[in-house]
């Protein structure tokens, strides 16, 4: 369970029996992600982070929406999904959010 706490922070929900992670609004504005097997490093940096859409019912205004997510300054081919193998990988990935959904 705290596994699938930690994701959800980070704005990440695995999709059993793939190698695909669901893209969500993370509740943080930024993290790095360390993998000692691989001795790579993924940095996640999100743009726009709005504190207010931490709160239960978040304003209308809040930047809750995925905009764009880049993975070393190349544009990711979806916004819903992310592969598996870029999170642990190594490099940046940016993730743009919006209040326009």
């Amino acid at each position: 369970m705290a596994a699938l706490l930690t994701f959800h922070i980070l704005g990440l929900y695995p999709v059993p029996a793939t190698r695909q992670l669901l893209i969500g609004s993370p509740l943080v504005s930024s993290y790095v992600l360390k993998n000692n097997l691989f001795q790579t490093e993924t940095n996640v940096t999100v743009l726009g982070f709005d504190h207010t859409s931490l709160s239960a019912t978040p304003p209308t205004s809040s930047q809750l929406f995925v905009k764009s997510i880049t993975v070393d300054g190349i544009p990711n081919e979806s916004l819903c999904w992310i592969s598996f193998d870029v999170i642990t990988g190594g490099g940046n990935i940016m993730i743009e959010v919006d209040n326009d959904s």
